[in-house]
């Protein structure tokens, strides 16, 4: 009896574990791919079925800040909602990516486990930024600076700068001092010849590691952060394939530590290197790429809570999608045409559709190839979009605070970052540059002044160097207006807050345009610009515009009816009254529409051009330049 009894409890134990329930995500909090989440939200997962809520712990619901490292805090679990909470310890940064997984050491209240572990990503939002930014400030890094990242690595609340320096054999740290300005670079020995650097919390002690790619030495070395931002000797790892250009960490096997990849340049694949769980490195795969990979970047692509990965190769003008197979192997790589010398891949939710498109810099063609993903992993064709000239790097973040990802590409031969503007659609504007060193070959974008927008760093391989550009996003606009009608441009702009105490000396202005209209005494108005402002001013978004200074009627161009206009308003001539420019206005109070003025011409709303395209005709007389939008222009400033 005893024996089929012990018989009977085996066979009910198996019976229990065979019809144990599989539990399933059924919704995440935020979204897969979420943008602009609160710096202060919670994370939360639902299940399908009751969760043991013992199984639910730090070491199997694991979140980790692009720049911030693994991120603690508390752990809840609601057993009527089937809702577990991770409440971090504090706020996240503005603007950051961040990886979220649970593990199959999850399981169900009748130890059903997941059949594959879950992971996803999601964006920080931003609190400011106009998309213009400093001058550059420059820091002395190693020799051959070739690329950048930027983490928090002496948590001590803002990011700090790391970079990989080919001929000096090292990696320079410059930590930050608060305030987006930085102390002299310390640098640490790495292997030989590294063009690429990481950074993460590869051991999950709690701050954050580096890790570097060696070219001529065919490894990568891993240095370990002592917690106060100096970091141990590292410890260097072969590497099965041949030539590690880049590198990149990701959760791959989706057991809660950070793994890396390299892109191999000489043997045209990917390498994937396994933590131990504890900062070291023990298997490795490897796995074709196509020809000659330079970059290397890992993310959800095909949006089955997995990290996949994604190179661009140099030689073939293409790049590849190796999608994770659940398990941290992947399948055979999909081939996308790019441009001439794609050097550089970056991922990201640019149509703002749930899913991750892709960006490649393409050197010779000097654009940025755009593939938006269909949904499912795979890509529409390439879209190119000019850049500077030979753009080595691409990052995409919220530079103008308008809630859709922007596109930054360092580029090697015009000493310059390219901005490119999303139109909200995935789109893009054209590019707009701004100075940095000399061949920027890699660039970072994050929050380095802590003000809650978008700063760029770069590594100029040139002039042993980074630059900083600090966003100029937190500037307080001032709101002007122009008074219609000010040919002589006495008086041009006033606070629009007080928009009718003058004074104005308008009768002047009347005797300016009968002269301009006489051809004889060298009166010009001018075609002045005003750059407007996008901020929600009760009159909504305003576009910069150009408008001329003795056009009293609005109509677009100056004529003799704004002399009339003029004249009959002095003489309170009913519907002669003197409109404005400008906004930030209470109703019933008018102003004229944003026009682009022709010399003398029809009018019209149309797209503001550069400024090397005014209409002929105008007299070169102060017009101010785009992204000048933040100063008030007093009379004094002015050249009458």
């Amino acid at each position: 009896m005893k024996c089929n009894a012990f018989v009977t409890m085996l066979l009910l134990a198996a019976a229990g574990s065979a019809f144990a329930q599989t539990p399933q995500v059924v919704s995440t909090s935020p979204a897969q791919n979420e943008l602009n989440v609160p710096v202060d939200a919670d994370i939360s997962v639902t299940f399908d079925i009751d969760m043991d809520e013992t199984t639910i712990n730090s070491s199997t619901f694991v979140v980790n800040g692009r720049s911030t490292g693994l991120l603690e805090g508390t752990i809840a679990y609601d057993g009527p909602t089937k809702i577990a909470t991770f409440d971090p310890a504090g706020d996240f940064i503005y603007g950051e990516l961040i990886s979220v997984t649970l593990t199959t050491g999850i399981q169900s209240s009748d130890g059903g486990s997941f059949e594959a572990p879950y992971s996803w990503l999601f964006t920080t939002t931003v609190n400011g930024g106009i998309a213009d930014f400093a001058a550059h400030v420059d820091y002395t890094a190693g020799e051959s600076p070739w690329s950048i990242f930027s983490a928090d690595f002496d948590d001590d609340g803002d990011l700090d700068l790391a970079i990989a320096n080919a001929n000096s054999n090292n990696a320079s740290v410059l930590l930050n001092d608060g305030d987006g300005t930085f102390a002299a670079a310390t640098n640490y020995a790495v292997g030989e010849e590294p063009w690429s650097v990481t950074a993460a919390d590869l051991d999950a002690d709690g701050d954050i590691d580096l890790a570097t790619a060696n070219l001529s030495s065919n490894d990568i070395s891993v240095r370990k952060n002592n917690g106060d931002g100096t970091f141990a000797a590292q410890t260097a790892y072969s590497v099965i394939g041949e030539g590690p250009l880049s590198i990149a960490s990701a959760d791959f096997d989706g057991d809660g530590d950070l793994d890396l990849v390299t892109a191999d340049f000489l043997s045209g694949t990917v390498t994937l290197l396994r933590n131990n769980g504890n900062g070291t490195f023990g298997s490795q795969s490897s796995y074709p790429a196509g020809e000659t990979p330079v970059s290397v970047f890992a993310a959800d692509l095909d949006g089955d809570a997995d990290f996949d990965i994604a190179t661009a190769n140099y030689s073939y003008n293409n790049i590849t999608v190796l999608l994770n197979n659940g398990d941290g192997t992947f399948a055979a790589f999909t081939p996308y045409a790019a441009g001439s010398t794609p050097l550089s891949i970056t991922a990201a939710d640019i149509d703002a559709d749930g899913d991750l498109d892709l960006m490649a810099s393409n050197c010779y063609s000097q654009d940025i190839s755009v593939y938006l993903n269909e949904g499912d992993g795979t890509f529409a064709s390439a879209i190119a979009y000019a850049a500077g000239e030979c753009p080595w790097s691409v990052k995409a973040a919220d530079l103008d605070n308008d809630g859709d990802l922007d596109l930054v590409a360092s580029n090697e031969f015009s000493n310059d970052v390219s901005m490119l503007l999303n139109n909200g659609d995935g789109t893009f504007a054209a590019h707009i540059d701004f100075a940095v060193g000399e061949a920027p070959y890699s660039v970072f974008a994050a929050d380095l002044d802590g003000d809650a927008d978008i700063d760029l760093a770069t590594a100029n391989h040139g002039t042993d160097n980074v630059s900083v550009l600090i966003n100029l996003g937190t500037v307080e606009p001032t709101v002007y207006a122009y008074l219609a009608g000010d040919a002589n441009m006495f008086n041009e702009y006033v606070d629009v807050g007080n928009p009718l105490t003058g004074p104005w000396r308008i009768g002047g202005d009347v005797t300016f345009l009968v002269n301009f209209f006489d051809l004889s005494s060298g009166n010009q108005p001018c075609l002045m610009y005003n750059p407007g402002n996008t901020d929600n001013y009760p009159g909504g978004p305003v576009n910069g515009y150009y408008f001329a200074s003795g056009d009293a009627t609005g109509e677009g161009f100056v004529t003799g009816g704004d002399v009339t206009r003029l004249v009959n308003y002095f003489a309170s001539v009913p519907g002669s009254e003197v409109k404005w420019y400008g906004w930030d206005k209470p109703e019933p109070q008018n102003y004229y529409p944003p026009r682009w003025l022709s010399n003398r011409g029809s009018g019209g709303e149309q797209p503001v051009p550069p400024l090397e395209e005014l209409p002929a005709g105008w007299p070169n007389c102060e017009v101010l330049p785009p992204g000048a939008a933040q100063v008030k222009v007093l009379p004094s400033d002015k050249t009458k």
